[in-house]
């Protein structure tokens, strides 16, 4: 089966499994698969049917220019951003025009004070963005401020599954419920982190 049936086939099958009211992303991990931008174009047009709120990562991450001549050419969103580390690649990359979602990691871009500045530029320009949250408790939580401190905020990343950065590294792991996860109210990221898992799994 080609790769564009697969696409289309998940997407399709995806949507009729969520019904027409759930968002729907798809990730193309532009990093690593090449799409030149006719194809992407092509892919953004077939897909378009199917209700996609963004496609993220749909050309390599530093081809500013083609993420610009996509966006000109579509109707679905483009999300980027994930392979940016700090408020002036993030200003690069805003600036440029290529991009409707932005894709941050506080893990990455100098933690929540980075992030922030990033959020000031995406909220100057109107644009939105997500949270790549994928590695630990903690980014999870400074994911979640981050999103309740802008309007511009619209979801993030969260590994589901059992994982010892997530489930075992703070006293109360982080649990969704109908997709969302509580902002919490206690004193810094709201959670308590655990000395002996830190123990358990530091490396030297």
């Amino acid at each position: 089966m080609s790769s564009y049936l697969r696409d289309t086939r998940l997407a399709r099958r995806v949507r009729e499994t969520i019904g027409p009211d759930l968002e729907l992303v798809l990730d193309v991990l532009g990093a690593r698969v090449k799409w030149d931008v006719p194809t992407a174009i092509q892919r953004f047009c077939d897909l378009e049917p199917f209700g996609l709120k963004w496609i993220e990562e749909p050309l390599p991450p530093h081809d500013y220019a083609a993420h610009v001549r996509l966006r000109q050419s579509v109707n679905i969103g483009i999300g980027t951003g994930e392979q940016e580390w700090t408020p002036e690649g993030y200003r690069r990359l805003i600036r440029a025009g290529g991009v409707d979602v932005v894709q941050m990691d506080p893990g990455r871009c100098l933690g929540i004070s980075g992030c922030k500045q990033v959020v000031k530029l995406i909220e100057a320009e109107n644009l939105q963005f997500s949270a790549h949250t994928w590695s630990s408790a903690l980014n999870t939580a400074a994911s979640v401020h981050l999103l309740a401190s802008s309007t511009h905020g619209v979801c993030m990343d969260f590994k589901p599954h059992e994982s010892p950065m997530q489930h075992e590294l703070v006293e109360n792991p982080w649990v969704q419920k109908g997709g969302f996860l509580s902002v919490p109210s206690a004193p810094g990221l709201g959670v308590t982190v655990r000395e002996d898992a830190v123990a358990k799994y530091a490396y030297a």
